[in-house]
């Protein structure tokens, strides 16, 4: 009996010396760091053409230098006031557009630098969109031909391959078109990306036999994108 009782005496004095050297710790106070809120307000359509595809058009939030969603909420045709809660980044962007399943960035439709200033702040961070179609071919036709390729193909009096890639003019020269530089091919041909002339310019080296080599246009990601866009029956 003795024997028990030293044994419990020591090992309340074990406790009392933990409490003595600080090793037991309340409950930490995070008071004050719930970070703030974003606010999407707009009206968006084309979002329903993202099922079955990987991809996914999102309200996300980037940490400055990182193409990985730190945060993202799915958006939906006819989406307004959708909210991202709690966000703590501190330097980076607010963003409309498009993540692979990895959550990697493909595509920006709209975006809103955050910097330490909006942070600290708190509250609610309001990112006005307007009304934007973010549909797969309209990304493609805004965020891709308009910045990368209208310059040969529709930005001047001459289209290069008699090809316009300008946004009134690219799909009805491109779907379903036979090709002028591969016979036998289409330009873009539904749900078959190996028989489409676009899907080999931005996707495989078959343009350096062509008057301009495209091989190295875009991020691989973007061509992935595209040659997904085709195997999905190429809709407008």
């Amino acid at each position: 009996m003795k024997t028990i009782q030293i044994g419990l005496i020591g090992l309340t004095a074990l406790l009392y010396a933990g409490c003595d050297e600080g090793k037991i710790y309340p409950p930490e106070n995070t008071a004050g760091e719930e970070g703030f809120t974003v606010v999407l307000s707009g009206s968006i359509t084309g979002a329903e053409s993202y099922a079955a595809t990987g991809y996914s058009p999102v309200l996300a939030v980037f940490e400055e230098g990182s193409e990985f969603a730190e945060v993202s909420k799915a958006v939906e045709s006819g989406s307004d006031n959708v909210e991202l809660n709690n966000v703590k980044v501190e330097n980076g962007s607010v963003e409309l557009c498009v993540i692979n399943s990895l959550r990697k960035r493909i595509l920006t439709l709209a975006s809103l630098d955050i910097d330490a200033s909006i942070a600290e702040k708190g509250g609610i961070v309001r990112f006005d969109v307007g009304d934007v179609n973010i549909s797969p071919f309209e990304m493609i036709s805004d965020r891709i031909f308009s910045t990368t390729c209208i310059q040969c193909h529709g930005g001047t009096s001459h289209s290069a391959a008699g090809l316009n890639l300008s946004p009134e003019q690219a799909y009805s020269m491109l779907v379903d078109v036979a090709s002028t530089v591969e016979p036998g091919m289409m330009r873009v041909k539904p749900e078959k990306k190996d028989q489409s002339t676009l899907w080999e310019a931005v996707a495989t080296d078959a343009s350096a036999n062509w008057s301009f080599n495209h091989s190295n246009l875009l991020p691989s990601e973007q061509s992935a994108f595209i040659g997904n866009w085709i195997e999905k029956g190429a809709q407008k």
